[in-house]
């Protein structure tokens, strides 16, 4: 998938009152130059996981593209900033447990910061 975004500004004084964002097939979107390189996005991603538990080993990873933010609080986006959505997918261990987690990355567009990462997952058996 990929994203659009639309952005609507008062002219006179600056002031954003509209923000829209579309997903839509990559396939459909002509070639443009993102803000930066997603293969960095994607490594930044694969470094964190593969420092985030022991033995750890990546099954695969997924980039969904960039994304606006309307800027969260809780995961520290600011708003109107554009990120690179990584998912990465593997094992490891974790406090003596094999377990199994799936990773989504907010990676700066601007700047390559890692900003977040939240898991979810499970003890393999």
């Amino acid at each position: 998938m990929a994203s659009r975004f639309e952005v609507r500004v008062y002219v006179l004084t600056g002031e954003i009152y509209k923000v829209n964002k579309f997903y839509f097939p990559e396939k459909e979107i002509p070639p443009y130059e993102a803000p930066s390189v997603k293969e960095e996005a994607v490594e930044a991603a694969k470094e964190a996981f593969l420092g985030s538990m022991e033995n750890t080993a990546i099954d695969r990873v997924e980039s969904l593209g960039l994304d606006l933010s309307p800027g969260e609080e809780l995961m520290d986006l600011e708003p109107y900033r554009l990120y690179w959505v990584v998912l990465v997918f593997g094992s490891g261990v974790k406090n003596g447990h094999d377990v199994y987690v799936a990773t989504g990355y907010h990676i700066d567009a601007v700047d390559g910061f890692l900003v977040d990462g939240v898991s979810v997952g499970g003890l393999l058996i």
